[in-house]
């Protein structure tokens, strides 16, 4: 009996830290609860668990954080859909709401402002029409311009006038994001759905003009 009990206890060990280390180093998924990333995402009503049974589940391929904290990937680029680790200090932060999920829009290096509804980096506008269907209008919260530092990244929900990002707490550090989404995986219309930026880059080719930066 006793033996039993120990073989039954060992296996139990091993599926346990075989989940973990797939979870770890592997692959997860992620529920989107909430409106922030609406048309790209739907997160349903916000309110759990109900969200996390009707809204969007993406997959998350943790192997490629860990490669780029050990340097053999490069880091996140403009238009990669990320969960991030919400500033604890950020004025949206809920109760247990941990983790968000976001869109990067500046890059180390970057220069970004918000003005007229519009999102400049390094002095380009933003091309948006890719999250402008559904209704979901492009919102008017300027920012001024910043500068971003080797290990920071700017990030906003493609819902504009519903997201709560670094227009509100600032930019995010590199250790803060947790993993890039790469797909939607559920519900099954949806499955295998690209999230990120459409071809061709995310910034709009013609560069601001001058006049328009100061108005």
């Amino acid at each position: 009996m006793r033996e039993r009990f120990l073989r039954e206890v060992r296996e139990y060990l091993v599926a346990f830290s075989v989940a973990f280390l797939v979870v770890t180093f592997g692959f997860t998924t992620v529920g989107v609860a909430g409106a922030s990333m609406e048309p790209t995402l739907n997160g349903g009503s916000g309110r759990l668990p109900e969200s996390l049974l009707v809204g969007d589940r993406v997959f998350v391929p943790k192997y490629e954080t860990w490669l780029r904290r050990l340097g053999v990937m490069r880091g996140y680029n403009r238009g990669d859909v990320v969960i991030v680790r919400e500033p604890a200090d950020s004025p949206a932060r809920r109760g247990r709401r941990d983790f968000v999920i976001k869109r990067v829009i500046g890059t180390p290096g970057d220069t970004v402002r918000g003005h007229a509804g519009q999102v400049f980096v390094n002095g380009q506008r933003l091309e948006q029409s890719f999250i402008t269907v559904a209704g979901v209008p492009l919102g008017r919260r300027d920012f001024p311009m910043l500068t971003l530092d080797e290990a920071s990244y700017f990030i906003m929900g493609d819902n504009r006038t519903h997201s709560a990002d670094s227009r509100l707490y600032g930019p995010i550090p590199f250790g803060s994001i947790a993993g890039r989404a790469s797909a939607v995986i559920w519900p099954p219309v949806r499955k295998g759905q690209a999230i990120t930026a459409p071809p061709g880059g995310v910034c709009h080719p013609h560069a601001l003009a001058p006049k328009a930066l100061a108005d």
